[in-house]
This record gives C-alpha cells, structure tokens and sequence, in this order.
C-alpha cells in the first residue's frame, strides 16, 4: 500500500503527512505503508494512493489458483486533517488435505475526509472434501480458480469486485488431470480455463503504476 502526496504549498512550514516509510522522488513524499499503522495529517493535503490487497490461497490436490488481492488507485484525493487508519490485508493461507483455502486480507485506508478498501482476493477450489463444495472458487477482489473436474459438474469460479479484479478461471474439461484447474483472476484480467493440455492454466494478468 503506498500513499504518494503531491507537491503540495503550505501556509506554514509544518509537515503535512507523517506516517509509513518516508522516500522521495523529486519534489514529491512516498509514505510506503507494508504492515498497519496511522498516517496522520496535518492542514490539508492532496494525495494519489495505491491501495492492494492480500491475495487468495490457492487449492491443493488438483486445486485452482487464489485470486490477486483488490487495487485500487486513485489520484488529487485530498485530505483534511486528522489521523487516518491503515489496514494492510495478509495473503490467503493455501489449502491442504484438512484445510480449505484462506480468503485474502482487504486492504484499507479510513480516516476523516477519504475511505477506501481493496477487497481481498478470492480462495481457490480445492480438490479435498468435494461434497462440502470445495471445489468451488471464492469471490474477491479478483476470484480464485475452480479445481479439477470429474464428472462434468464444473465447479465454479470466483467473481472479481468490479474496478479492482476479475474473475477466476474454470475448469475447462471433464477428467481430474491435475492441468484441469481454472487459474486465479487478475487486476487486469481473467484466470486461465482449464484444458487437459500440456500446462495448467496461467493466472489473470496484473496491472502496472509508476509511481516511484
């Protein structure tokens, strides 16, 4: 999560912002935040920020891929003074012969004047406990993949939150061949449909900022 206040003219010689891990790029502060805190702001302020989320934990035993956690990026937010909340959201746990996959941690940024959340990404269908309905993808920011497929059910894939992810990819064949897996969604597109080929499925591709 990375919050990049532009230059900005004050009316005092305060600082504005204080909060994260502090760099600069030009005349620009890059307050990098990898793990929770407050940023805290001063007057008024005028930021861009890039918000990402944790991704979903991807299935085992032919399972699919976790989704890619939510972004969201948004530039001239402004601020008004007061303490604003950061959240970074923890990647999804992976799934194993006794555990389902983890849901991806949301991401946010709340405070006085602005509050925004990246959704955290969805789990990945899994081949274990198959009559509970774990071969199913979960929602998210982007959705994670659906497992392997063995009797023409086609398990389903995860939604994406719009404006932050896509959808993860289906189980494309019928047959458990362990390259039968949908691939987890993207920020920038869909999870890979499996096809009994010679590969499993790609994940949906991300998106790209320059914001150093």
């Amino acid at each position: 999560m990375i919050f990049i206040p532009r230059k900005i003219f004050f009316t005092n010689s305060d600082s504005a912002g204080d909060g994260g891990t502090l760099t600069q790029d030009g005349g620009d502060n890059i307050h990098t935040f990898t793990s929770s805190g407050q940023f805290i702001v001063q007057g008024s302020l005028s930021i861009d920020i890039l918000i990402v989320a944790g991704g979903g934990g991807g299935g085992e035993n032919r399972g699919g891929g976790g989704g890619a956690g939510g972004v969201v990026y948004q530039t001239s937010q402004t601020l008004g003074a007061g303490i604003y909340n950061v959240t970074v959201g923890d990647g999804g746990v992976g799934g194993n012969s006794s555990r389902r996959p983890g849901q991806g941690g949301s991401s946010s940024f709340i405070g006085p004047s602005l509050t925004l959340t990246a959704v955290g990404g969805g789990y990945a269908g899994t081949g274990r406990n198959t009559s509970s309905g774990w071969r199913n993808g979960a929602s998210g920011g982007s959705g994670g993949g659906s497992a392997f497929n063995s009797n023409s059910s086609f398990p389903s894939a995860g939604a994406g939150t719009s404006g932050q992810g896509n959808a993860g990819g289906r189980t494309g064949n019928s047959g458990n061949d362990p390259r039968n897996t949908g691939g987890g969604g993207g920020a920038g597109g869909v999870g890979g449909r499996g096809t009994n080929s010679t590969t499993r499925p790609d994940g949906g591709i991300g998106v790209e900022y320059d914001i150093s």
